[in-house]
């Protein structure tokens, strides 16, 4: 390419777009087709069949019967591209129902207009399907007169179909004949990253009719999908939960406490071509590209501009605060006669959010405690903080101008000095739907939404309380009349007792959210231990080897190269797991929560396998080696420092005795303890 593009002339740039758009398809037909190709068979003249290979001597039902036999528990597909109705019909019949599945849609083949029956083809597998064989009959005889005038060989042939229809769909009675979408993206020209049924997509996940510059096309298939529901018992309830169990005895409050799955069912062979489909393509349809010989052009280059996601993000977040910055500067300037809300209401307003932010955040995470190492600063979302100022920014000109001055004050002539019941509880009601709807927008915890919808009706008396508060500590401040303060700053007061039963609503949601990350990690890495363990014990059956990992030198070379893969394995899951229990939020509550579930077996295995962090020395020296990079000194610090304190409190958690097994009641627990018979400790 780089000499065809030196020489710059017609030829070089003729030649030049041949190399830029050659594809597998080009290749294919320049290269390896029949006609390039003599000395091979010509399918559309075959040879005597003597001369054929033996496999291409088959009937159908003989090759069907020889791909049969290959594997168990088959699926032989066929493929509906360029084939009509009748073709279908014929394979069927010869096969004998040996084709087990027919795709039913291609979405290149469509593209290429090569799927022109795909109505009389599903037409015909619904039949066979159903039993219907009245229809099936007539679908036959209408291929019988269009064969009379094509074909008498294969019109006599489909007249013997006719006479033996039960035999056809016998074959599909018990065993439906299933379906297969199929998209052959197997080139630069894609035709999209599978199929979704669009029932089953949340909203936010269904793509409009084009996805970043590609067009994405109706395709006309259905499939019908149930929707299901079921309520169990989450393994691990919080205290609502717990509470709401004790109510299930009311009407329509069967499912309290419990946690409700939804799951799609649909059947292969319930797919169907309809004139408006369920059936859609992921990605779209990718056009044509080059194979970009000679870099992108200039131009190419400086049309491509990267979208609003690319920005800085630092700059995002400037710009959110300021978005919600300038609404309520303006806001305060337009209601407050008082300069001390005027011009510092904003600073007050979001002082307010951005300290109930962090707040909630850091106790969410347990980040203030001794237990852990992680540091309040690294809780903190930024990006998420500058959202909830922006959004707290917005919410000032919905309430203070718009409720408090424009409805309540000049409409219905309603102030906090006459009734601050009223205006409260009408600036908590609507504040609780904005923020509500708020949290839905950005993704929240269900439970979070929830609960600030509904969090207004606590608000009411939190605002009242602050209300009487500042009205009683202006009096002993010396202020003579502090309506003249309070009728103004009644935006402030409802703010400050939103937020504050909101840091509780929040903050349980996001514990949650942050206990289900933790749960999750550690069955992961609990997972990969238990495995470990499971090779240990086949690989040393007639001794403790977990006691032998604990010692100085390990396995010290018994066991070969597996032992030796072992050792080191054990001593990664150790440093995870003590990394998660340190430097992870809520990893604590988590790990206790997990282990109280825990069979006692499993629990002594667990405290077990942490025993590989005493050898000091080898692990030290595996850091050291450059297990987790060059950068080796902050972590052989940490686990020099931490090991015996995590091993202490690990071994107290899982100690046998303390947690309650599963399925034991109060009496077994007394009388496992009352035992005079130990089990096994740490």
């Amino acid at each position: 390419a780089s000499r065809l593009a030196e020489r710059d002339d017609a030829t070089a740039r003729a030649e030049l777009a041949v190399l830029e758009t050659m594809g597998p398809e080009h290749i294919a037909e320049e290269w390896l087709s029949a006609a390039l190709h003599p000395e091979l068979p010509d399918l559309d003249c075959p040879p005597p069949p003597e001369e054929m290979p033996h496999l291409m001597r088959l009937s159908v039902l003989e090759l069907t019967r020889e791909l049969v036999e290959l594997t168990p528990g088959y699926r032989l597909v066929l493929c509906t591209s360029g084939l009509s109705v009748e073709d279908v019909a014929e394979l069927l019949w010869d096969s004998r129902g040996n084709i087990t599945h027919l795709e039913i849609f291609n979405m290149k083949s469509w593209m290429e207009r090569q799927q022109a029956n795909l109505k009389p083809i599903s037409e015909l597998q619904q039949a066979l399907n159903e039993g219907l064989g009245p229809r099936v009959k007539q679908i036959i005889r209408q291929m019988v007169r269009r064969m009379r005038t094509v074909d008498e060989e294969r019109a006599a042939k489909f007249r013997d179909i006719l006479h033996n229809v039960p035999k056809l769909w016998e074959h599909y009675r018990h065993k439906p004949l299933g379906s297969r979408l199929g998209t052959s993206s197997a080139s630069r020209i894609t035709y999209g990253m599978g199929f979704a049924i669009k029932d089953t997509l949340p909203r936010k996940g269904r793509p409009a009719r084009r996805y970043r510059g590609r067009q994405l096309f109706e395709i006309p298939i259905c499939s019908p999908v149930e929707e299901v529901l079921s309520y169990t018992k989450p393994r691990n309830p919080s205290i609502w939960q717990r509470a709401a169990s004790y109510l299930r005895w009311l009407p329509g409050c069967s499912h309290l406490g419990l946690e409700c799955r939804k799951a799609w069912k649909t059947a292969s062979e319930d797919f169907h071509v309809c004139g408006q489909g369920n059936i859609m393509n992921l990605g779209g349809l990718s056009p044509a590209v080059g194979n970009n010989l000679l870099g992108k052009k200039k131009d190419q280059a400086g049309a491509a501009k990267p979208g609003a996601a690319y920005l800085n993000s630092s700059f995002c977040n400037w710009l959110k605060v300021l978005l919600g910055f300038v609404p309520a500067f303006f806001s305060f300037l337009y209601t407050q006669d008082w300069w001390v809300l005027a011009w510092g209401g904003t600073f007050i307003w979001f002082g307010i959010t951005g300290v109930r932010n962090v707040v909630q955040m850091v106790l969410a995470a347990k980040g203030a405690t001794r237990d852990t190492l992680i540091h309040w600063r690294d809780q903190v979302s930024v990006n998420r903080l500058c959202d909830s100022l922006m959004y707290t920014g917005i919410s000032v000109l919905l309430l203070e101008v718009m409720v408090r001055v424009w409805l309540l004050d000049r409409t219905f002539n309603i102030t906090v000095a006459q009734s601050p019941w009223t205006v409260f509880t009408v600036l908590s009601i609507i504040n609780g739907f904005y923020i509500c709807a708020h949290n839905v927008f950005r993704g929240f915890p269900k439970e979070a939404a929830i609960g600030n919808l509904f969090r207004s009706v606590l608000s009411i008396p939190v605002s009242s309380l602050y209300n009487s508060l500042l009205y009683y500590g202006l009096l002993a401040w010396g202020v003579a009349t502090p309506e003249l303060y309070l009728v103004p700053s009644a935006a402030v007061v409802s703010k400050m007792s939103s937020d504050s039963v909101a840091a509780l609503i929040e903050g349980y949601a996001d514990s949650q959210v942050n206990l289900r990350m933790r749960r999750w990690d550690y069955r992961s890495k609990l997972n990969n231990l238990f495995d470990c363990y499971t090779r240990l014990e086949l690989l040393f059956p007639h001794e403790d080897a977990l006691i032998k990992l604990a010692r100085p030198g390990g396995l010290q070379g018994s066991g070969g190269a597996k032992g030796k893969d072992l050792e080191r394995a054990f001593i990664v899951n150790a440093l995870d797991l003590m990394y998660i229990w340190f430097y992870q939020p809520r990893a604590q509550d988590a790990f206790r929560q997990i282990t109280r579930a825990m069979p006692e077996a499993d629990r002594n295995v667990l405290a077990r396998s942490q025993l590989v962090l005493t050898r000091e020395r080898e692990i030290s020296q595996l850091l050291v080696d450059g297990l987790l990079g060059r950068n080796f000194s902050r972590p052989l610090a940490f686990f020099l420092d931490k090991r015996k304190a995590y091993l202490r409190r690990l071994s107290r958690m899982c100690r046998p005795g303390k947690m309650r097994e599963p399925g034991m009641t109060r009496a077994d627990r007394a009388k496992k303890r009352s035992s005079p018979v130990k089990s096994q400790s740490v």
